[in-house]
């Protein structure tokens, strides 16, 4: 199993490509992922399942698990890669079916649930809309990462809207429950979030709530903090011109030397250095 993060471009929060190349292996990466079959089928594998894609069929994957998508030599299909923010802005518009995965499967550990939507496969929308943001993607300019983001939003509200919508894993629908409550109060208190707060909304005690937000992500409530915190430093910085003293104060850091050490901690490098050397030109 390898990461593949680096294969996918940093000019764009939503990547698309049509009948890309099958990976050779088991493999993960921090987007969520959309696959979308026109014609044929695919074999997909996640976790410890798999299960056949046919034409018309769309699956979104959840970021940071073990996962391979195998077409048939007769499959046309299309493989979006969509960055966590980019789903974080649909809790602004709408809560749908769609916001309900990304926040139970956000910072779930290898979580194996998927949502699927099986339409017609003569359906011409959708993939029109496909094409669309193929040639989007190619532009790279200053408009595509907004004329991606509203084609992608048209598209899950035509899938809503002639398609059946199924997330298929796990049954426990307490914990997937208590994922969302936990995912939504993060992204929205980052900078300030308690984790005596979040247990009086899980009515949980305290120690039983560290215990499930480090059982069920991996983390634990002051690491997960943190993670948010960077991945929110780094879109910062490759997707907008703020300052850096501004970015750790929007960030919740009392002074900009400490998010400057933590950040360097993260990744080798001086939120500066990061800029200069990541950022799309």
């Amino acid at each position: 199993m390898y990461s593949c993060d680096i294969l996918f471009p940093a000019h764009h929060q939503i990547t698309i490509i049509k009948n890309p190349s099958a990976a050779k292996g088991r493999h993960n990466h921090t987007f969520f992922e959309l696959n979308c079959i026109k014609t044929g089928r695919c074999l997909v594998e996640l976790g410890g399942h798999s299960f056949f894609l046919p034409a018309g069929s769309f699956a979104f994957l959840p970021p940071d698990t073990a996962h391979l998508v195998h077409p048939n030599q007769d499959c046309i299909w299309y493989q979006l890669l969509i960055a966590p923010d980019v789903l974080e802005q649909l809790l602004s518009f709408d809560n749908n079916i769609f916001c309900e995965f990304f926040l139970q499967s956000v910072f779930t550990k290898e979580s194996t649930d998927c949502l699927i939507s099986h339409t017609a496969s003569a359906e011409p929308d959708a993939w029109l809309l496909l094409d669309a943001m193929t040639l989007e993607c190619q532009k790279a300019d200053l408009y595509s990462d907004k004329m991606l983001f509203h084609l992608l939003l048209t598209l899950f509200y035509k899938l809503m809207r002639i398609g059946e919508m199924t997330i298929l894993g796990s049954h426990d629908f307490a914990k997937k429950t208590h994922m969302a409550v936990i995912a939504r109060y993060m992204l929205q208190n980052y900078t300030c979030a308690s984790l005596a707060r979040l247990a009086d909304q899980l009515n949980y005690s305290l120690s039983y709530c560290s215990h499930f937000v480090l059982e069920n992500t991996g983390f634990t409530f002051k690491q997960l903090q943190k993670k948010i915190r960077m991945q929110k430093a780094v879109s910062y910085l490759l997707y907008a011109d703020t300052p850096v003293n501004l970015i750790a104060e929007q960030l919740g850091y009392s002074c900009s030397e400490n998010f400057m050490k933590v950040f360097k901690q993260e990744y080798g490098l001086t939120p500066t250095q990061y800029r200069a050397r990541m950022k799309p030109q």
